[in-house]
C-alpha cells in the first residue's frame, strides 16, 4: 500500500499499477511503435508518435502545461531519445521536434 500525498494506492497487482499510473498507457503506445519490423518503419512511427501523441499523452501529469507557469524547464521525450540510441534509429525525421532531446542523443552518439 502506498500512503501519502492525499491518496492510498494498493500496488500488489499489475492492473493496479496501470489503473493508478497513466505512464503505463504511454508505454503501451511506445510498445506499439516498437512492434515495427524494420528501422525505416521505426523511424516513421517514432516521428508520428512524438509529433502527434507524446505531449497530449501526458495530460494528467503534474508538469503538463507547465509552460504556462513560472519555473518551466522544457518538455523532454527522454524515452524516445533513449530508444533512438539503443535501437540506433536514424532520427532525421523527428530530431527537430521540440520535445526530442537531440543534444543528449548527439552527445551519446559522439561517445560511441
Amino acid at each position: 500500500m502506498l500512503h501519502g500525498f492525499g491518496f492510498d494506492i494498493q500496488l500488489d497487482k499489475p492492473d493496479n499499477y496501470e489503473r493508478n499510473f497513466k505512464v503505463f498507457e504511454i508505454h503501451h503506445e511506445i510498445r506499439k511503435v516498437l512492434s515495427s519490423s524494420n528501422q525505416e518503419q521505426l523511424e516513421e512511427k517514432f516521428s508520428a508518435f512524438i509529433e502527434e501523441k507524446w505531449y497530449n499523452a501526458h495530460n494528467e501529469f503534474g508538469w503538463y502545461n507547465s509552460h504556462l507557469k513560472t519555473g518551466y524547464y522544457g518538455y523532454w521525450a527522454f524515452e524516445i531519445g533513449a530508444l533512438t540510441c539503443i535501437l540506433n534509429i536514424d532520427d532525421i525525421s523527428y530530431r527537430n521536434n521540440e520535445y526530442y532531446p537531440k543534444d543528449l542523443v548527439d552527445h551519446y552518439r559522439s561517445m560511441y
